[in-house]
């Protein structure tokens, strides 16, 4: 709604749309005479726009008076002439616009060059399709659908790319975005997430400033970036705007060597600026500029460029030719070839085709425009050093960072040593500090444990208000927070009678920000909170009392029946050496039955002294019999549960609380048996008490010890790195050794006690004794028989051997509601002396009549205000006084940051992680884009893929995007388009298998209304969706009003494209209602500014609810969250600002019991009441995640591999791989996967390479899970 000023008409919104509803196919075919032939040559007509007062438009303009009068001066034959046409449009939009139209109307040009100012594509390019008349912008995107539209500038996309590869290189995961806050400034938004999610890199915090913002204004949102610990800012704004932010910055004390600065193409001619401050500033800065090859034509244009420049201008703005000056010049050139390939003047088809087909080497390098825009080399990384700047590196598409050029040097990253970083450092800023203030210290959640204390022990300094903590975990905690790059500065908070998993609550409410203590991984914890690496050893163990005073405890090292058998074999063995020798051993068979015995006698001495060894160290330990009591850390998690796990089921469980408790319960006198603990409880008991107890089993069911950080805290992956250093390096096992002294551990496998040996184990042994003994007293008596009857035939035979619509049913509605809301306001009012008359225009959907009927409605209808329009216009367009808060534009809407919350509210409370973003192709579409990142950012989600359908898409064209959706493993869509569109969308959706149990649909406030469509097959294929609608309070005069649109369309139309009145109806109804009131109490007429005052002050209760303008909006009442079932949408819950996610409205309901969504009452997708697990891996050779794994002959047991030549197949055996399927099974989605051999791999530091360089491994199993270290920092681990 815009309420109009009468005596500011004069800024003329647009004059030029006036004329815009003649019809511009006339312009196509002008007549021939209107092309001057001068001295035989054709003078053809180009227009040229820019604001001339900018030094932009100034180096744009000079490059192309110099490029005609060299392409001519090569080219005298060509038998055509360009004639330049230059308009200034002072840097106004509207001025632009005017200006397209008049070169088009008036001059009849062949091309338009420019505008240079950020125009959207379709509203320019509406211009150049209708004339056939190709327009070059260098501000503006090409596409497909707009084919006379060329783009002189680099992609968004590609600058993105770039920039997520200069921060990825140095291993920053986090920075801040600051962007002008223009659609301009905020176009390259989706692409930076998208290029950022892919190196998993986080946008910490986007800061939009104003055009216009002012000193104050930049000093207040530069003061709220110091306290964010990332020191990563990226700058994307104009060069002016940028001075202005640096020069604050620096004043405040941000351009230091704690910050890198990185300047985006567009706002990186700062570098060249001839501003002495401003250059001293941008000190240690990085920029990125659009690569131009050096060449001696470069250099020519440059020497002439900067004569002119100098001569004209006496103090110029930049030192050098400015990049979209060079592409201007070699767009004259392609121009000037095209029109003489033409020849015949007005013939934009032909010239089109000339132009895509177009290539030759120019200032900029190759130049083509085959895909309608400039072809891209790259860009050249800068860096700001003293007055002017250095280049240090080079970015192109397929080879990224380089330190050379690609075609010269290949060296891979930037040069070490060679940026200057700010504050005059060669040290790279480390990305990420902080804060040491009381608001931004780290905040560690501690408790306070009356007993246990040698882990955690919390005192209080009364005198000095601070918490202090000592402990074993404390000791590790400081180590590892010291030892990290940066400055964690930190303050303990104390938290009494509460338990872990309290804390791991106010982790994720974020009420603290870690916990540090004897805190143990767990799985349901994990779902809330990071764990680091653990700190201590895994597992639980039986601890026990030594048992004493035994003499004959040496004898139960071996059963009775084998001590009976081995002194039995003694004798028979004596007797057979006696029988053979009878005097003394010198026959060879008496030395071989000897040598047998004392085989007997090592095998039996061995395994009689490992025994008795295992039976000192634990058999010796008193576990009582059956039916007595065993004891367990009654303040741990266990509480009982893990005394199960260890094999004690018969006993009476017992919980004790004190290392003391521990200690009488298994005294003499005591009544426990044992004590079962996590394994750390146990050595620090240990390490307390005398030798009379110890650790008898153990058993790896619990995962440690570990410190909690909020999920995604950069702190996780930095102390995990420092907990592996510190074990490495022994600073852990000397903390251990602090803490744990005098431990006596013998801890096993399991809690199967060593038991005495027994004859059946050595049964083998005897009999190979008795035999050797036999056979040797058999040759004996075969040698005595031997020598009386020389039997040597029966020697010989023993020993023989044997061989993987153009009018929308929107605005027949709003038309509809206003009609009636007229009616109603003035029969409830009769007596107003005001009544408003509307003066209908229909826009048919198109952005120029809109506005051309804004204009006309202005001079000649000369009307008080303006509803409308529903199709989306930059505000600029709508805000006659040039200010940047727009007062007279009020937007009757949702704000699209409102909306984004809310989303990713449902998307969180559902703990999907992932998501895939589908929006059209407009400005409208596009403008959610920046606040769903920073909304997800906040909730910790990521989109996986954003997918931008044009509105006027084919259907196979759709169908090619929805198959390349489905090869992603996100299974949660949000669609952001117009009803029309997602009906065709989620139709082809269905009949590709896409709206199953498997997949989650979340329709926006844009799309939602299609829930409520009268079409069956839509209805059919949106089943199970969920869809976010403004909430309207249920009232008697919603039910009257609704009862009446009904039966008017019913009556009117017997096909409703909705059941119920959208929305923007029923807000329409009750904007005409404040406007009504409010041009009544203003009652002298034609005065905007007592209407605007009126607006703002204007309240009351509405169809829509509490319906107010004080902010220039309308007051949001949040959410309803709408599920599709059957013929019709179900309310499932709500959304508000203050609660977040409620089954009930707050208004309505307060119920506290049901603080969430009724999810058992939403039906999913195929009729399925589970949710979506939101991410699935699919089963395809290409989608198969790879698994790298190397031969191992030294430790087979835990990965043995073998490799079929035949069939190519890698398959996989052993502990480790044992573990892994475990896992990998219990997963709660599908993970296909495949083993990938890496023959020549020497160590598992080659695979952590091929996993970082995604080379063919995206993971790796390993023996152990392998310490990290310096050189693996780019890999994450499993704990």
């Amino acid at each position: 709604m815009v309420p109009i000023e009468h005596n500011k008409i004069g800024l003329s919104l647009l004059i030029l749309f006036c004329i815009l509803t003649q019809d511009y196919c006339a312009h196509s075919i002008p007549l021939e005479n209107q092309n001057i032939n001068v001295n035989n040559n054709i003078a053809l007509d180009i227009g040229f726009i820019v604001d001339m007062e900018s030094w932009v438009g100034k180096s744009i303009h000079q490059c192309i008076t110099m490029a005609i009068s060299n392409f001519y001066a090569l080219n005298p034959s060509y038998k055509t002439r360009i004639v330049v046409h230059t308009r200034d449009s002072k840097g106004d939009l509207v001025k632009v616009l005017s200006a397209v139209d008049d070169l088009l109307k008036n001059v009849k040009v062949q091309a338009i060059i420019g505008p240079e100012i950020f125009l959207q594509s379709k509203l320019l390019s509406m211009f150049a399709d209708k004339a056939k008349v190709p327009i070059f912008s260098f501000s503006s995107r090409s596409s497909k659908e707009f084919p006379y539209l060329f783009q002189i500038k680099s992609e968004e996309s590609t600058m993105a790319k770039s920039i997520a590869a200069l921060v990825e290189s140095y291993k920053w995961r986090n920075v801040i975005f600051i962007h002008e806050d223009t659609d301009d400034g905020r176009e390259i938004l989706p692409y930076l997430v998208e290029s950022f999610q892919e190196n998993n890199i986080q946008i910490s915090y986007i800061s939009a400033i104003s055009s216009s913002a002012t000193l104050d204004e930049i000093t207040d949102e530069l003061t709220k970036l110091i306290n964010y610990e990332t020191t990563i800012i990226i700058v994307h704004m104009s060069p002016s705007l940028a001075s202005n932010l640096l020069l604050n910055a620096k004043r405040l004390g941000m351009v230091t060597e704690e910050y890198a600065w990185i300047l985006t193409e567009k706002s990186v001619d700062l570098f060249r600026s001839t501003n002495f401050e401003v250059i001293q500033s941008l000190q240690g800065a990085l920029g990125f500029r659009p690569l131009v090859p050096t060449s001696g034509r470069l250099h020519n244009l440059t020497t002439k460029w900067h004569n002119f420049m100098y001569r004209n201008y006496p103090t110029p703005e930049m030192k050098e030719v400015l990049v979209p000056a060079i592409w201007a010049y070699d767009t004259i050139w392609a121009l000037a070839i095209c029109v003489e390939k033409v020849g015949a003047p007005n013939n934009g088809p032909s010239l089109l085709q000339e132009l895509l087909k177009v290539k030759f080497k120019g200032i900029s390098g190759d130049f083509e425009l085959s895909e309608g825009k400039v072809r891209s080399n790259g860009y050249e990384i800068m860096n700001a050093i003293d007055n002017s700047e250095k280049r240090v590196g080079y970015w192109t598409q397929s080879q990224g960072i380089r330190s050379g050029h690609p075609l010269i040097n290949n060296s891979t990253g930037l040069g070490h040593g060679t940026v200057i970083w700010p504050g005059g450092s060669t040290t790279t800023p480390k990305g990420w500090v902080s804060r040491a203030t009381p608001n931004t210290m780290l905040k560690i959640g501690v408790l306070k444990i009356k007993n246990f204390k040698y882990f955690m022990d919390v005192g209080y300094d009364v005198e000095n208000n601070v918490t202090t903590a000592t402990g074993f975990s404390v000791d590790v905690f400081n180590a590892c927070i010291l030892a990290l790059p940066y400055e964690v500065p930190y303050t303990f908070v104390v938290f009494e009678n509460v338990s872990y998993d309290d804390l791991v609550q106010k982790v994720y409410k974020k009420e603290i920000d870690a916990v540090v203590g004897d805190s143990t991984i767990l799985a349901n914890r994990s779902e809330y909170v990071d764990f680091t690496a653990t700190y201590t050893d895994l597992g639980v163990g039986t601890l026990a009392r030594i048992k004493k005073e035994d003499m004959w405890f040496f004898l139960k090292a071996l059963d009775l029946s084998l001590w009976l058998t081995a002194i039995a074999s003694l004798i028979l063995t004596g007797l057979v050496v006696w029988a053979i020798e009878c005097e003394k051993l010198s026959s060879n068979l008496s030395r071989f039955v000897m040598f047998i015995w004392l085989l007997v006698v090592l095998v039996l001495v061995t395994s009689y002294t490992a025994t008795l060894a295992s039976l000192l160290t634990v058999e010796q330990f008193e576990l009582a019999s059956k039916g007595r009591i065993v004891g367990f850390h009654g303040g741990s998690f266990m509480k009982g549960l893990t005394v199960s796990n260890v094999h004690f089921e018969g006993h009476h469980k017992r919980a004790y609380y004190s290392y003391e408790d521990y200690a009488l319960a298994l005294s003499e006198n005591g009544d426990a048996d044992a004590i079962v603990d996590e394994i750390p409880y146990i050595k620090m008991f240990l390490s307390r008490y005398s030798g009379d107890y110890a650790l008898v089993s153990s058993q790896s069911i619990t995962s440690g010890f570990a410190f909690i950080f909020r999920k995604g805290s950069p702190l996780v992956e930095d102390v995990s790195r420092e907990i592996a250093k510190k074990r490495l390096d022994g600073t852990l096992g000397s903390l251990e050794n602090k803490w744990f002294e005098n431990q006596l551990l013998f801890p096993s496998g399991n809690s199967t006690m060593p038991k005495a040996l027994k004859l059946d184990r050595f049964g083998g042994l005897f009999i190979i004794g008795g035999v050797a003994s036999t056979f040797a007293l058999i040759i004996s008596v075969l040698y005595l028989v031997r020598a009386k009857m020389e039997v040597q035939n029966i020697i010989s035979l023993l020993f023989r051997r044997p061989n993987s619509s153009s009018e929308s049913w929107i605005g027949k509605s709003i038309h509809r509601c206003i009609t009636m809301a007229i009616s109603d306001f003035y029969a409830l009012n009769p007596s107003y002396k005001t009544r408003i008359v509307v003066h209908m225009r229909n826009s048919i959907g198109d952005p120029v009549k809109a506005l051309s009927a804004v204009d006309h409605l202005l001079r000649k209808a000369n009307v008080q205000a303006i509803i409308g329009p529903e199709t989306h216009i930059p505000s600029k367009f709508l805000s006659f006084p040039s200010s940047r808060e727009y007062p007279y534009l009020f937007q009757i809407k949702q704000d699209e940051s409102t909306m984004a919350k809310s989303i990713a509210s449902l998307v969180n409370s559902y703990n999907w992680r992932n998501v895939i973003f589908v929006h059209e192709d407009t400005g409208d579409g596009r403008e959610i884009l920046q606040y769903l990142a920073q909304s997800f950012l906040d909730k910790n989600i990521r989109i996986s893929y954003r997918s931008a359908i044009s509105a006027s898409a084919r259907h196979d064209e759709i169908t090619k995007e929805l198959r390349k959706i489905m090869n992603f493993q996100t299974t949660v869509l949000i669609l952001h388009m117009s009803p029309s569109l997602a009906s065709t969308f989620i139709l082809i959706a269905k009949s590709l298998g896409m709206v199953s149990k498997e997949y989650a649909w979340i329709l926006t406030e844009k799309t939602v209304d299609l829930l409520r469509s009268t079409n069956f097959t839509v209805i059919e294929s949106s089943q199970g969706a969920l869809g976010l609608r403004s909430y309207v309070p249920p009232s008697d005069r919603l039910h009257a009003l609704t009862s009446r649109w009904q039966s008017f369309f019913y009556t009117k139309n017997s096909t409703l494209v909705t059941k119920e009145v959208v929305v923007p109806a029923l807000w329409a109804y009750d904007t005409i209602w404040a406007l009504a009131e409010s041009l009544e109490k203003a009652g002298v007429p034609h005065n905007g500014s007592m209407l605007l005052h009126k607006l703002l002050k204007v309240g009351f209760k509405g169809i829509t609810g509490d319906f107010q303008l004080g902010e220039g909006k309308v007051i949001s009442n949040g959410y309803e969250i709408i599920n599709a079932v059957d013929n019709g949408e179900r309310r499932v819950g709500y959304w508000t600002l203050s609660e977040g996610i409620k089954r009930a409205h707050p208004d309505i309901n307060n119920d506290r019991l049901h603080p969430s969504l009724d999810y058992e009452a939403v039906i999913w997708p195929g009729g399925s009441k589970t949710a979506p697990k939101g991410w699935v891996l699919r089963a395809t050779p290409s989608k198969s995640l790879k698994i790298g794994v190397m031969r191992i002959i030294y430790s087979k047991n835990f990965i043995d591999i073998t490799h079929d030549v035949e069939k190519n197949v890698t398959t996989a055996t052993g502990f480790s791989v044992d573990v892994f399927n475990t896992c990998i099974r219990a997963l709660s989605y599908e993970v296909p996967y495949t083993f990938i051999l890496f023959e020549n791999a020497t160590n598992y530091d080659d695979l952590v390479q091929k996993v970082y360089n995604e080379e063919s491994a995206d993971a790796k199993i390993a023996e152990q899970i392998d310490l990290l270290n310096p050189s693996r920092r780019s890999n994450t681990l499993t704990l």
